[in-house]
């Protein structure tokens, strides 16, 4: 069965090629790349029987058997029912409101399937079309609203309600000029420093609600951007190439019509096993790029649709204004029935790895025990703790970007994959930033690195571009010094790394070459590791002792593990290999 990837479908379904052979050629021989998976699945098991150890020797013999020490998780964990209870009524009422509909409109114009005349059944389709989205809109505004009012408080209408609405007049009054996106920048980035350093705190009405205003306001400063951004983009660069006739084209086609041949100055054709212009259907990437025509389409209940959709609030995943538009006027169609069931298979799955993680390896927990309570494990009991505390933040964001990006699949609306391959198996930042809230990454490229000017204007404006992107990240996480020192150190291994990768293209026949990207590879996993450790779990405060921590005794077990970077990078590397082989894609994971 075909799997689509619709976050990056750029390429048609790739078929195995013509050949004898079983094995894709220039991989390693099968026993070599035998020994080197039992030798990571030997470090695995170490390193869980060293973790558990340590659980063994504080949680348990203090009676704990269940890791809620993590604050974020225990907050989720705890509203998960009603979470869950809210979504499914939310698609629920959609589906019946939209049949309601249907009724409606059919009977007071007729069925658009019955009419004889092509020009007729025309008009009524986009007709029909329009006023769907409209219902769309309405719908969701009130349903959000209600959401938002129980999880706010009365907050929601006193603080969040009027300063997005500020944020859209600001659009709407400069929508041809960049000072709108410039004042939105600033009022959102304004906003997150309230929000932080509780500058302003609002204590309107007897309802509290769930969560405070702050705690999701970062997605929220995401989205205001991405509305903001794609309607200017619209207004000032992407009707004037257009001309007149092709505008007329646009809006008379098909509800979501084939823009790419539209255009004046039109790339290559758009080709995926997506995108269909005949009926109309679009890959998520051509979503993106031509999701609105028109800037009617950027309404206030079109805004506030958006800002508010429940289902991506929380926790993303991010999508951008155009794409999300574009699912109201054509739902999704790059996930079918079976497709769902899979992805819904997987959601449980992740919640069973945390489970596990929680229930017997306290990591979380211990590592957040002062540091001379640490001195009593040994170096490899605190590297596995390490290591299982990466994981089960891996597993936590995992679970709640897939439950809530399954949520809305269900309902329609089509958001990038947050994880799309295991964050552990990518050895350079590019890729571990491609497989780590994937969805955040394509949203840094469309509104920060590319306005900044990313790699088309030389070297010393491309480094500062990724300076300034990797401290955005990291004062949007959190405005806190380790987390600083965390976006630094991410992008004190990703610029060398940009830079030698136009050098690396010159050896790729060369014996040696993997093997390189191997223990290269090793190094970056090292520091990303590192950086996760300062940002997360010590801080700068506690890393001096750490380190001291970790080298001073037995350094067996650190070094073991440590070996074993290389040897997991070229069974990755390996089986990347194999995959394109044998045509196998990325799948909905």
């Amino acid at each position: 069965n075909r799997i689509h990837t619709p976050s990056h479908c750029t390429m048609s379904t790739t078929s195995r090629p013509a050949s004898t052979s079983r094995f894709p050629p220039n991989t390693q021989h099968p026993l070599l790349l035998l020994f080197f998976i039992s030798y990571v699945a030997f470090l695995v098991i170490k390193s869980i029987q060293f973790a558990h150890q340590a659980t063994l020797k504080y949680s348990y013999a203090q009676g704990v058997f269940y890791d809620l020490s993590d604050h974020q998780w225990r907050t989720f964990s705890q509203n998960l029912p009603k979470f869950l209870m809210v979504l499914v009524s939310f698609i629920f009422l959609k589906k019946i409101v939209m049949k309601l509909f249907g009724s409606v409109y059919h009977l007071r114009y007729g069925n658009v399937k019955r009419e004889a005349d092509e020009l007729m059944a025309r008009v009524m389709t986009l007709h029909y079309d329009a006023m769907r989205v409209r219902v769309l809109h309405a719908y969701y505004v009130i349903a959000n609203s209600a959401i938002l009012y129980v999880l706010h408080g009365s907050d929601f209408f006193i603080v969040l309600l009027p300063f997005i609405s500020v944020i859209y007049l600001i659009s709407s009054v400069f929508k041809k000029s960049k000072l709108s996106v410039v004042l939105t920048w600033i009022l959102c980035i304004v906003a997150l420093f309230v929000c932080e350093y509780k500058l302003v705190q609002w204590r309107g009405g007897r309802l509290r609600g769930l969560y405070r205003v702050n705690v999701a306001f970062n997605m929220t400063f995401l989205r205001l951007v991405s509305f903001v951004f794609d309607r200017w983009d619209l207004n000032a660069r992407r009707l004037p190439a257009l001309s007149r006739s092709h505008r007329k084209k646009m809006h008379n086609s098909a509800p979501i019509v084939q823009h790419t041949s539209l255009l004046k100055s039109a790339p290559k054709p758009h080709v995926c096993d997506v995108c269909n212009p005949s009926t109309g259907a679009m890959c998520y990437s051509e979503r993106v790029k031509y999701g609105t025509t028109s800037d009617d389409e950027f309404g206030y209940f079109a805004f506030l649709s958006y800002v508010l959709y429940f289902p991506l609030y929380i926790a993303g995943p991010i999508t951008t204004f155009n794409a999300f538009e574009s699912h109201l006027k054509k739902s999704q169609t790059s996930h079918s029935t079976k497709d769902l069931m899979v992805y819904a298979a997987r959601v449980a799955f992740g919640y069973l790895c945390l489970e596990f993680i929680l229930r017997y390896i306290h990591a979380p927990r211990l590592l957040r025990m002062n540091l001379n309570a640490l001195r009593r494990y040994t170096t490899g009991e605190v590297s596995a703790l390490c290591f299982w505390n990466l994981i089960f933040l891996y597993c936590k964001f995992n679970f709640i970007w897939k439950l809530f990006r399954f949520a809305a699949l269900l309902d329609g609306v089509e958001a990038p994959e947050n994880m799309n391959r295991c964050a552990f198996s990518a050895f350079s930042i590019s890729l571990f930033w491609k497989n780590w809230h994937a969805s955040y990454n394509l949203w840094l490229l469309r509104y920060v690195y590319i306005p900044l000017g990313g790699n088309r204007q030389g070297k010393v404006r491309q480094i500062l571009s990724i300076l300034l992107v990797f401290t955005f990240v990291a004062l949007w996480h959190d405005i806190t010094l380790h987390l600083l020192a965390w976006g630094w150190l991410l992008s004190l291994v990703y610029i060398p790394e940009v830079l030698a990768s136009r050098l690396a293209s010159k050896w790729q026949d060369r014996w040696w070459y993997e093997w390189a990207i191997a223990v290269c590879g090793a190094v970056v996993v090292f520091f990303v590791t590192l950086a996760n450790v300062v940002g997360f779990v010590f801080g700068l405060e506690g890393m001096g002792a750490f380190w001291e921590m970790m080298f001073e005794g037995d350094m067996s077990p650190l070094l073991v593990g440590l070996s074993g970077f290389p040897m997991g990078i070229m069974v990755t590397l390996n089986l990347r290999k194999y995959e394109r082989f044998y045509g196998v894609r990325k799948g909905i994971a």
